[in-house]
């Protein structure tokens, strides 16, 4: 069954706001508050569930790679280089907000969560 176009914009439309709340989780997890990480993952799967449901895949993949690296640090917490992939996967989720699901920089994006989660699971770091 096809997922009415009204779902998909009131999810496009709610994003924007949620990439604010993200942006203030994921800054404050960055300066080592363990609470801000779980709310930080937290958004970031209830993101990737609901894209999965609409069926928006593009958003629901950058969620779940954005998730992986946020998750992996567990409790030892962000680290300065999981920022930059972590923002720009925030920036993207913000211009499909914008543009109902479009975004220039998705790719390069999701690229960087790509390498960067890699780069994790070969220190041992991410499942």
């Amino acid at each position: 069954m096809a997922v009415p176009e009204s779902l998909k914009n009131k999810f496009w439309a709610s994003l924007v706001g949620r990439t604010a709340e993200l942006d203030v989780a994921l800054r404050r997890a960055s300066e080592g508050d363990a609470e801000a990480l779980g709310s930080l993952c937290a958004a970031l799967h209830k993101i990737k569930g609901e894209a999965q449901l609409l069926g928006l895949v593009t958003c629901a993949e950058l969620a779940q790679k954005m998730e992986a690296i946020a998750k992996a640090r567990g409790s030892e917490g962000l680290r300065s280089e999981d920022a930059e992939p972590l923002v720009a996967g925030v920036l993207a989720m913000r211009e499909m907000g914008t543009n109902a699901g479009q975004s220039a920089s998705f790719e390069e994006a999701l690229t960087g969560l790509i390498l960067h989660g890699r780069a994790l699971r070969a220190a041992g770091g991410a499942s």
